[in-house]
């Protein structure tokens, strides 16, 4: 019997509205939901995975976007999205008429584009929501999340002569999607001989 909580990340597309397009729209956006807290947005309900744009003969740039997308879990391929190329107004691109616009990740994290590809019969058994391990989209949460610093380490003892001494010590400045940089430290020496 396993302790892992369920967890869901659903795939889905937005309506267009003041500040947020339909080019914007017809985009895959993701969603976690936990068994604690439900559905949550991910990336402040922004857009994730985008159709790629076209060039015409004439060099001019044709917009596309995406619609009806789908997900499941291939145990070849990891978790593949799917979804149907749209033209820039939202209908149906019939110039791919049979294949699928296609993204694969492990972690939702990092997504491979595979770009349109033929339909296979198990992507059309997808849905909107699959299941996951609950650290993996947990995971994907914490990294599409506002990004904000989580702590600040610096030394404990700083041995400088001067003020150029001091302004090299760095601190490391850590944040919540498991990056870190190092700062450069405002030091206080007022009180400093």
């Amino acid at each position: 019997m396993s302790c892992l909580k369920k967890a869901k990340i659903k795939v889905y597309t937005r309506e267009a509205q003041e500040g947020y397009s339909s080019s914007l729209g017809n985009s895959v956006h993701l969603a976690y939901w936990d068994e604690g807290w439900g559905y949550r947005n991910l990336y402040h309900n922004y857009g994730i995975l985008f159709a790629e744009a076209e060039i015409s003969g004439t060099n001019e740039i044709i917009e596309k976007g995406l619609i009806n997308p789908r997900i499941c879990y291939d145990a070849n391929r990891g978790y593949c999205i799917t979804a149907l190329r749209a033209n820039a107004d939202g209908t149906v691109d019939e110039s791919c008429s049979g294949k699928v616009l296609l993204w694969t990740t492990e972690d939702f994290t990092f997504f491979h584009a595979h770009g349109l590809v033929e339909e296979v019969h198990t992507w059309t058994d997808s849905s909107e929501e699959v299941e996951v391990p609950e650290p993996v989209g947990f995971q994907a949460l914490m990294y599409w999340a506002l990004v904000r610093n989580t702590a600040v380490e610096v030394p404990e003892f700083v041995q400088a002569s001067s003020q150029e001494d001091m302004e090299k010590v760095r601190a490391l400045a850590m944040y919540s999607d498991g990056s870190v940089a190092f700062k450069s430290v405002d030091w206080d020496c007022n009180s400093v001989d």
